[in-house]
C-alpha cells in the first residue's frame, strides 16, 4: 500500500515537472514568435521610410520638372501607422507601439494647401514627388490621370487612346480639359470629361496630333465655367504622343 503511495506521489511529480516544463517552453516560444513580429513590423516601418528617401534622392538627382507617383503602403501588418516630416530632413515612422527614425541626406517640402512646408505628415498611399526649381517637394494624389496606350500608334490618320481618371471626396466633381500641340486648352464636356466624386471614368480619345496634354482640375460642377484652377494648378497631368 505504501509503496503504491509512494508510486502515485512520483508520477504526480513527474507530471507536474512535464506541465513546467511544457509552460516553460510555450511560454518561450511565444516570446521569441512576439519578437519576430515585432522585428518583422519594424523592418517594415524602415521599408516605408526608405521609400521616401529613395524617391527624394532619385528626384535631386534628375532634371528640373521631373514628377512622378510613387505609393507607400497604407498599413504596416495590418496596423495603422504615419509618416511624418520634421524640419525638412527627418522622417519620423511609427505605429502605435513602435518608432523609426530617418534621417534624409537632402532636404525636401511637404506641400500643403499648395505651400512647401518644412514640417507636416506624408500621406500613405498614393503620393506626388516632383522637383521645380531644384526644391523636391511631395504632395499627396487626391487625384489621378492616366492614358493607356502611350504613345499611341497611329493606324491611317488617327489612333485612340484611353483616359483613365479618378479623385477623392474632397473633391465635388473633376474636369479633363485637353491640349492639341501647343493650341489652347478646351474642355471635353460635361457628358465625356466630367465626374462627380468620389468617382472614376474611363473615356476613348481619337489622337491625330503629334501630342495632346490632358488636364485634371478639381471643379464645383460640369459646367466649364466651375473648373477650379488654370494651367499649372491641375490636380494631374498626362501627356499622351502619337506616332506611326
Amino acid at each position: 500500500m505504501r509503496r503504491r503511495a509512494q508510486t502515485a506521489i512520483e508520477f504526480l511529480v513527474l507530471l507536474g515537472f512535464m506541465l513546467l516544463v511544457f509552460t516553460a517552453f510555450f511560454a518561450v516560444m511565444h516570446e521569441r514568435s512576439s519578437i519576430i513580429i515585432e522585428q518583422n513590423r519594424y523592418g517594415e516601418l524602415t521599408a516605408a521610410g526608405d521609400i521616401v528617401r529613395d524617391e527624394a534622392l532619385t528626384a535631386q538627382q534628375v532634371h528640373d520638372g521631373y514628377r512622378r507617383v510613387f505609393d507607400l503602403p497604407t498599413m504596416i501588418q495590418g496596423r495603422p501607422y504615419t509618416i511624418a516630416l520634421v524640419d525638412r530632413s527627418e522622417l519620423v515612422i511609427e505605429t502605435a507601439d513602435q518608432q523609426h527614425i530617418l534621417f534624409l541626406p537632402i532636404n525636401i517640402s511637404i506641400m500643403q494647401n499648395g505651400i512647401p512646408s518644412a514640417d507636416g505628415p506624408v500621406a500613405t498611399g498614393k503620393n506626388i514627388i516632383k522637383k521645380t526649381g531644384g526644391n523636391v517637394t511631395i504632395t499627396p494624389v487626391t487625384a489621378l490621370i492616366n492614358a493607356t496606350p502611350n504613345p499611341c500608334t497611329r493606324s491611317g490618320a488617327t489612333c485612340t487612346s484611353t483616359l483613365r481618371w479618378y479623385g477623392s471626396a474632397e473633391h465635388s466633381h473633376l474636369q479633363v480639359w485637353v491640349q492639341q500641340n501647343d493650341g489652347a486648352e478646351s474642355y471635353l464636356g460635361s457628358s465625356n470629361g466630367c465626374t462627380v466624386q468620389p468617382n472614376s471614368k474611363a473615356y476613348d480619345y481619337t489622337i491625330g496630333s503629334l501630342w495632346y496634354t490632358f488636364r485634371l482640375y478639381s471643379a464645383t460642377g460640369c459646367d466649364s465655367s466651375e473648373r477650379v484652377g488654370i494651367p499649372g494648378q491641375e490636380l494631374g497631368t498626362v501627356v499622351v504622343t502619337s506616332v506611326t
